[in-house]
Formats: structure tokens, sequence, C-alpha cells
């Protein structure tokens, strides 16, 4: 609206400077006609005008210039073209500025409530694949890909503190218990983040997943059945290994697609068969302690985490729950993991984080036009 009047403004200071610039020019049409006159009058041949002719033919030439209808259409066209251009900006402006309104959802007795946790910047994803986040004490580190930003996490906020340009492409985030962070990225090289912002590459290879409580650490490839200690030497060793026995039917996994240490767990993430996708529970001797009872829905599994209620799992759009011994409580669907948090159009959950005040940190992203997405950070609730 405020354009609109400015405009409209505009549009009558260009009328008034067509008659401004209309005016002057029969002034000077005038002025110049007086020194002519001014000039012939010293010749006795020539007879000169009086002065009321003179004030006559001045007044006649101004009120001959006029707008014309003509020129009042073309304003009031180019007004109209600009007014619709207002209005389209106006609603992607409108659209941009849409947050989310999460709100809950029901799953087998267990209501889950969700909490829009405010980001002072808007953060635009560049590959929903490669975002992830890490957390230590209230230092949030989220990774997009070739670029790192750090924020102060409170209770329902989290406030930009810095954002460093990364020389490669990272999928990876972790930190080991002394806030040493590392990228990771399958079959390229774990960097380790330096204090003035620079990256030392190792010798290792791998994604990258870290204990929060010992030095200890496992890598695993996509699609790979294998998994490797990580620690302070440049030596691999293995930790779990499917068995090469062919007389051995019964295979946990044939591809590790995530790893997540919480607490003194491990939880291991994968497909049996190329297609069942599933959850297993190991200590840090590699002892299975559980394993899901029914398949895991979803397209892969992208994060877990362990709360005091049991394990929830995240595939791209769906969530799921499951009690401590494996025995599944419930999945949604990707239609209610959008009401959950409150999205127009589906999210993908990239990361879990149990949190001290017994609620769940959630990295999430969702598509605001083509080809275009936008992150959000939420705390759920409930199990």
């Amino acid at each position: 609206m405020q354009r609109k009047i400015i405009f409209s403004i505009l549009s009558l200071s260009l009328i008034f400077s067509l008659v401004g610039c209309q005016t002057s020019s029969g002034n000077e049409t005038s002025k110049a006609a007086e020194t002519v006159q001014t000039d012939t009058s010293t010749d006795t041949n020539i007879p000169s005008g009086t002065d009321s002719d003179k004030k006559e033919d001045s007044s006649t030439d101004v009120n001959d210039l006029e707008i014309s209808d003509d020129d009042f259409k073309e304003i009031d066209s180019i007004e109209d073209k600009k007014e619709e251009d207002d209005e389209e900006e106006d609603e992607k402006e409108e659209k941009n500025k849409k947050t989310p309104e999460p709100s809950s959802i029901d799953i087998d007795g267990y209501t889950l409530k969700a909490d829009l946790v405010s980001l002072s910047d808007k953060l635009e994803v560049s590959d929903r694949s490669s975002l992830d986040c890490a957390l230590f004490g209230d230092r949030l580190y989220i990774l997009d890909g070739r670029k790192l930003i750090e924020y102060t996490l409170s209770d329902d906020s989290a406030s930009k503190e810095d954002e460093t340009k990364l020389d490669a492409k990272f999928k990876k985030i972790d930190i080991d218990p002394y806030g040493q962070v590392y990228l990771s990225n399958d079959v390229f090289n774990i960097a380790k983040l330096e204090e003035d912002r620079t990256l030392t590459e190792l010798d290792l290879t791998g994604n990258l997943a870290l204990s929060k409580v010992m030095d200890f650490g496992l890598s695993f490839f996509n699609g790979k059945d294998s998994i490797f200690k990580f620690g302070d030497s440049d030596t691999e060793e293995t930790f779990w290994q499917e068995s090469e026995d062919p007389e051995e039917s019964y295979k946990v996994f044939d591809s590790i697609t995530d790893i997540e240490f919480v607490g003194n767990h491990i939880l291991i993430g994968g497909t049996t068969d190329g297609e069942n996708q599933r959850v297993a529970v190991y200590d840090y001797e590699g002892n299975q302690l559980a394993i899901t009872d029914n398949k895991v829905n979803g397209k892969s599994i992208d994060s877990m985490t362990e709360t005091d209620s049991g394990l929830m799992v995240s595939a791209v759009g769906n969530l799921s729950i499951w009690n401590s011994d494996g025995s599944e409580i419930g999945q949604t669907k990707s239609s209610e993991t959008t009401k959950l948090f409150g999205t127009e159009n589906p999210v993908w959950i990239n990361k879990l984080i149990a949190m001290d005040d017994g609620s769940v940190l959630v990295l999430c992203s969702t598509e605001t036009k083509d080809d275009e997405y936008k992150a959000y950070l939420y705390k759920v609730w409930g199990f």
C-alpha cells in the first residue's frame, strides 16, 4: 500500500513536471518574442505592439498547453502494471516470511509435540543430502555441504556466531568429548577443524561417528557392511563385519547407512537383503543388545537417537519410535511428520539429538519452491 501511495505521488509529480516544462517553454517563447519586439521597436518603420497585446499573447500560449487523454491513459497503464508487480512481490515476500506452525501427533499412546527453535538468520539449503548438525554444550554446528555455521543454542532459539566456507564438500559432522570437530564424506578424507577454522585432512576415509564420553569412534562407507574403529592412529581396525561364511543365512546388515553414539550405546542403521531397513543397538565391545523386530519405513535411515522411552529413528520423511528391546511402537507417514513440523511441503529429517531437558533436537529441511530448500530446527517432546 505504501508503494502505491508513493507511486501515485510520483505520477502527480510527473504531470506537474510536464505542465511546468511546457509552461516554462511558453514563457521562454514569450520572452523571446518580447526581445524581438523590443529590438524592432527601435526601427521607426516597424510598429511595436502594446503591453496589453503582449500579455494577451502570453496568456493564450499557456492555456493552449494541456495534458491529453492519451497521456493520462499511458500513466494509468504504467501505474496498473506497477501495482501488479507490487502484488506479485508482496505474495513472494509473504511466502518467504511464512514460518512453520508445528503441532502434535499421536503415535500408539505417545503424543509428540514439536516446538520451533528460532534461528537468528534464514538457513537456505544448497543440498539436503549434505545437511547435518552436531552439538557440544550450547555450541551448535550446522553443516550444509561447503558451509559450516556455528550457533549458540538456548531453550527456544539459536544465535549465529560464525560461518566458515569450506574448500571441500562434506556430508557429516561430529564432535569428540573435548569439543574437536570432524567432518567426513564417505570415500573422501576425514578432516579436522582447527581453531583458525582451517581444515587438516587425515589419512583416514569414511563417514565418521564419535562417542561423546570416550576416545572412541567408528567410520563406515555407504553401501558397505564393514565398520572400522577411529582413533589417534592412522591405521584402521575392524570393529564389526558381517561373516563371510556362506553357510550362515542370517545377515544383520548388508549395507550401513548411519551410525550414532548415544551415551554408552552405539546405534547402527542399515539394510538387510538390499531393502529391509533396521536398527541394531551395540555396546562398545561390539556386542548386540537389541535389534528392531520390523522393517523401518522410509527410503534410507538418516539419523537415530535414544531417549528414556526407547529409540527414535528418521528415514527421510518418516519418523518411527521403538522400545529399547527393539519392538515397534509406531511409525508415521510423511503427511504426519509434515503436520508435526507445520510445513507446507514434506520434510526431510536429517538429524535427531537427544537433549538433557527430555526433548529431541530435530534438524530438517523442506522445499520452499522449485529446487530451493530451507532448514528448520525443532524440539520434539513426548518420547
